[in-house]
């Protein structure tokens, strides 16, 4: 048969010194002899004659499930990579692998057999492009279907080229997959655009301490090792994950079976109903437009798919909102507040650095916390005493700027003094004006992390708690947005200029939203009025 066995070999030999026949036959009675090896799969090179397209081919066998696979080993600007080129068995054997290898050497190899494309990245990108045939069968199509496709897509924009935001993306991935193990697997994260993107990653729980299990690394594998509507691996109702304790769209027996084209406005009522709070439902409904839109523009829905159902769904507000949260809906801070927050986050500091800084930054400028998260370093221009707030991290996808005031200054100073002590000089190299303490930490140390997402600050939670206690303020950080707004159209006596500091592209949304009084001023005002309404009293 011409193979060799690993264990009549010196433990100074590679899988690349044993070898298995190319046929079918060879490949199927091949049984390799694993011995005292820690690998978890070997490699067998296939003898083949001098530049045949197939060079590089060899099978990996899997100690643990005895699995052949196919596999392309090929250098890439100066790379050893490796390609899947599909698993052998009675379907797929040396002459679909001969023909496909044939296809790819043509397409990405020149005349004299090098490598010029990589056919790995070309692979993935076929992965996510909608094929003509899935066009063709687009009345086939399920819901399930659909969902596969849109993660495989990346969240694609509607109108725009680029992804949703990490924020809408988490979103919509939650209400249409991800109540349960496949969330667990993936990382969701911001690109330097301003795109969402999606990266997977080795799950503590389920991979790290499973030696048999597989490191997930593609949509095809997470969608086949966890399957929809199996309960097994459904999570527990939690309180930021799962709250309602639901069932995700991609899971339900009942709407994931649809076809694309049944899921209509009555449809998707009936699945947003599942629902008992409003806010549930409106999260739930964004994201059942966005699955719709997707399906609309890559033509899954044929050439007249009409317009979106999800517009045509009606949510009743409630009179009074169970959501914790919007007690603050009306809350602004008052000056006494104010300070009594300042001072709190001077003194908290050294307990929790750079935290302290962006409440006192978001208290100065009003500016929402997840762009003020998101500022560069290089974003901040001295000379011209501004700090840019470019499209990329801008709620509205504008350009726009951050003066920088006294009190902006003044926190910018403490930034650099914290940068200066002593254990937080590796911060000096993190590209956020606000890192995330966790970097001091990080085993990866790589550019490619260091400048990556993963190393800006996230969360305020356990600082603004720790204000809360000590001063025993009521309030959200989100108020100081409404505070800032507030004061600004006082000082300047209109809305139009204290757009312009807040960011608000329309005047309307700063008086309807954001424009909030103390009832004391209120009372105050009421009296100025009445003065002028009020005439002395003649005696008949």
């Amino acid at each position: 048969m011409g193979t060799k066995k690993l264990a009549n070999k010196p433990d100074t030999k590679t899988s690349k010194d044993f070898h298995v026949e190319f046929s079918n036959s060879s490949i199927d009675k091949f049984i390799p002899t694993f011995g005292d090896t820690k690998a978890r799969h070997l490699e067998f090179a296939f003898p083949m004659p001098k530049g045949s397209h197939l060079k590089g081919l060899v099978l990996r066998v899997s100690k643990a499930t005895k699995l052949k696979c196919f596999v392309l080993r090929y250098w890439f600007n100066n790379k050893l990579k490796r390609l899947s080129l599909g698993i052998f068995k009675s379907s797929y054997g040396v002459k679909e692998v001969n023909d496909k290898l044939y296809e790819l050497v043509k397409e990405h190899t020149n005349d004299k057999g090098i490598w010029i494309t990589d056919p790995s990245i070309a692979e993935k990108e076929k992965q996510k492009k909608i094929t003509k045939k899935q066009i063709d069968d687009s009345k086939k199509l399920t819901v399930r279907e659909v969902i596969e496709l849109l993660c495989k897509a990346g969240f694609p924009q509607l109108y725009n080229r680029g992804g949703l935001s990490k924020r809408h993306i988490s979103d919509c991935f939650r209400y249409l997959v991800g109540y349960n193990w496949r969330a667990r697997h993936l990382r969701f994260t911001e690109d330097n655009e301003g795109n969402g993107v999606i990266t997977f990653r080795i799950n503590p729980v389920f991979s790290r301490f499973n030696k048999r299990t597989q490191v997930i690394k593609t949509w095809d594998q997470l969608f086949k090792r966890f399957p929809p509507g199996d309960k097994r691996y459904f999570l527990k109702k939690e309180k930021h994950f799962n709250p309602s304790g639901s069932t995700s769209l991609y899971d339900n027996d009942d709407f994931g079976k649809l076809l694309m084209t049944d899921f209509t406005t009555g449809k998707m009522k009936e699945y947003i109903n599942l629902r008992p709070e409003f806010g549930t439902q409106r999260n739930c409904l964004s994201a059942l437009k966005v699955l719709w839109n997707f399906a609309s523009s890559t033509g899954i829905l044929g050439e007249k798919p009409g317009v979106n159902p999800g517009t045509h769904v009606v949510l009743k507000k409630p009179r009074i909102l169970k959501n914790p949260s919007s007690v603050y809906n009306d809350k602004i801070f008052t000056m006494e507040d104010l300070e009594k927050i300042h001072n709190a986050c001077l003194a908290l500091t050294d307990k929790f650095p750079y935290q302290g800084e962006l409440i006192m930054l978001m208290m100065s400028c009003g500016r929402r916390f997840q762009e003020l998260t998101k500022l560069r370093k290089d974003y901040v221009k001295l000379n011209e005493r501004i700090i840019e707030i470019p499209n990329t991290i801008s709620k509205i996808r504008e350009n726009q700027f951050l003066t920088i005031t006294e009190p902006v200054a003044m926190i910018l100073e403490r930034l650099d003094k914290i940068n200066n002590r002593p254990g937080y000089e590796m911060f000096k190299n993190v590209p956020w004006i606000f890192p995330a303490i966790r970097y001091k930490s990080a085993t990866n140390i790589s550019p490619e992390y260091i400048n990556s997402d993963r190393t800006r600050l996230k969360t305020i939670t356990n600082c603004w708690n720790a204000i809360r206690e000590m001063t025993g303020i009521f309030g959200a950080p989100r108020c100081f947005r409404k505070t800032f707004s507030s004061l600004a159209k006082d000082t300047l006596g209109a809305t139009g200029p204290a757009t312009k500091l807040t960011g608000h592209t329309q005047s309307a949304t700063l008086d309807k939203h954001y424009y909030k009084t103390h009832k004391d001023k209120v009372i105050t005002n009421a009296d100025k009025v009445a003065k002028i309404l009020t005439f002395p009293i003649k005696v008949a």
